[in-house]
């Protein structure tokens, strides 16, 4: 059995107005089949506080080893009227919560930079757990590597599903592949990638900068993850 500890968080864009929760968020949350069925949860049993950027919901989950707590799920819900929404600004979010909260409120060894990873992906990817140490096996072999990315594969059927299965795997086979070979990936995909957390802290800041012209909004914010791997590879010298 892994060692390793894991914590879970879903930041939810226009999750919550005020005090009130939206219909989307309702929708998420009111599912108890799911909630009960699949993370043997139930809403009544949620800590609710309420922060600085709109609300959040956590709950312990069961013991799988008795010597370890259970894991940490939480669900963010983001106030749009309190915090930016996007893509961009909810990975800010729990970049920063990790890197400025989590990690300083351990203070323990295990808890230093280059001990803990950030696993990123998009509410509609399914994967199993041996996906996850498959990736964390490769950043803790080699301290040079800032981050990693798996193969997506594309679900559905029909002409633009086989498209996107011809456009994923020349994505992965050939354009990846020539990246590796000539020094270094250069974008690891936000829907299932794994960051160390020690190569963002430095990057960090200068992804949080705003948008003040139209060619940055197209760089920041709809390129944001080839910008994020931009800048760990030229301001930290890691590979990805």
């Amino acid at each position: 059995m892994s060692s390793r500890q894991y914590q879970a968080h879903i930041f939810f864009d226009n999750g919550v107005r005020d005090t009130r929760l939206t219909k989307f968020a309702l929708q998420l949350i009111h599912n108890r089949w799911k909630l009960t069925h699949y993370l043997d949860i139930g809403v009544e049993n949620a800590a609710k506080v309420m922060t600085p950027y709109g609300q959040k919901l956590t709950w312990e989950m069961a013991r799988v080893d008795p010597n370890q707590p259970g894991m940490h799920f939480s669900i963010h819900l983001k106030d749009n009227k309190k915090v930016k929404s996007k893509k961009r600004w909810s990975q800010v979010m729990y970049m920063s919560y990790v890197l400025d909260f989590v990690i300083k409120e351990e203070r323990t060894a295990a808890a230093c930079d280059d001990n803990n990873y950030i696993l990123t992906t998009d509410a509609d990817v399914k994967f199993d757990p041996e996906s996850v140490e498959s990736l964390l096996d490769l950043l803790a072999r080699d301290q040079h590597v800032g981050a990693v990315c798996s193969r997506t594969l594309p679900l559905g059927s029909g002409p633009i599903y086989w498209f996107q299965i011809f456009d994923y795997a020349i994505g992965h086979w050939f354009q990846k592949a020539a990246n590796h070979v000539l020094g270094s990936v250069l974008c690891c995909p936000g829907c299932f990638s794994v960051y160390r957390v020690s190569a963002l802290r430095g990057v960090l800041p200068l992804y949080a900068t705003k948008v003040d012209k139209a060619s940055e909004f197209l760089t920041k914010d709809m390129g944001e993850d080839r910008w994020l791997c931009s800048l760990l590879v030229y301001y930290n010298g890691v590979f990805l």
